[in-house]
C-alpha cells in the first residue's frame, strides 16, 4: 500500500520508477482522486457550468485519472505540480466530453434559442410544427462545432463564450461574433422554407 503519510508527489515519482502491484496503484490513484478530485472538479463545474453536466464532469474525472497513470513517463516534476498537472488531463478529458456530447434536438429547438424570434411560436399548429421541424433539420445539418456553439448559447444564457472559447481554443470576441453569425444562417435557412423571423 502507498505510504499516505509520504507526499503525494513523492510518492508519485516512486511509482514511476518502480514497477507496483495493482492494489498499490489503485490505492495511489485513490489518493489521487481524494486529494485533488474535490478541486479540480468544483473548478470544472465553475468553468463549463451550463455546458456540461455533473456527470459529464464525473467522467472527466475518471479518465483524468486513467490518463494520468497511463501518462506518469510524461510528467516532469520540475515543470509542473501533480495537481496540476491532473487538472490539466482533467480538463482536456472534459473538452473531449464536450465534443462527444452529441447535438440534442430536444434542446436546440425553438424555446432554446435565446432571443428566439427565429419562428413566431403561436398556439401549436401543423405549421409551427413544420417550423420545428424544419429548425430541427436546420441545427442536424451544422458542423460539430457550430451545433456546439448554438447548444452552448441555448443551455447557459449569457455565460457560455469564456469556457466555450477555451474549449474550442479561440478568442470570446471572435466567438461571440461566430455565434451571432451561426444564428443569421440559421434565421435565413428559416426564412428560405417559409417561416416568418
Amino acid at each position: 500500500m502507498p505510504d499516505s503519510t509520504k507526499p503525494l508527489e513523492d510518492e508519485w515519482r516512486e511509482s514511476r520508477t518502480e514497477r507496483w502491484p495493482p492494489d498499490r496503484v489503485q490505492a495511489l490513484l485513490e489518493r489521487v482522486l481524494d486529494e485533488y478530485g474535490p478541486s479540480t472538479s468544483w473548478t470544472l463545474q465553475g468553468r463549463y457550468r451550463g455546458i456540461l453536466s455533473a456527470e459529464d464532469i464525473e467522467d472527466a474525472l475518471a479518465d483524468g485519472i486513467l490518463r494520468l497513470w497511463s501518462k506518469r513517463d510524461l510528467y516532469d516534476p520540475d515543470r509542473i505540480s501533480l495537481r496540476r498537472w491532473f487538472y490539466l488531463l482533467t480538463q482536456r478529458a472534459a473538452v473531449n466530453q464536450l465534443r462527444r456530447k452529441p447535438p440534442s434536438t430536444k434542446k436546440m429547438s425553438l424555446e432554446s434559442i435565446p432571443d428566439s424570434t427565429l419562428v413566431d411560436t403561436r398556439p401549436e399548429d401543423s405549421s409551427d410544427s413544420r417550423a420545428r421541424c424544419d429548425l430541427d433539420e436546420i441545427l442536424g445539418a451544422l458542423p460539430p462545432d457550430d451545433r456546439v456553439i448554438v447548444l452552448a448559447r441555448a443551455e447557459s444564457g449569457g455565460r457560455w463564450t469564456r469556457a466555450l472559447a477555451d474549449i474550442l481554443g479561440q478568442n470570446p470576441d471572435a466567438l461571440r461574433v461566430r455565434g451571432h453569425r451561426i444564428e443569421e444562417r440559421i434565421r435565413k435557412a428559416m426564412r428560405e422554407r417559409g417561416h416568418p423571423v
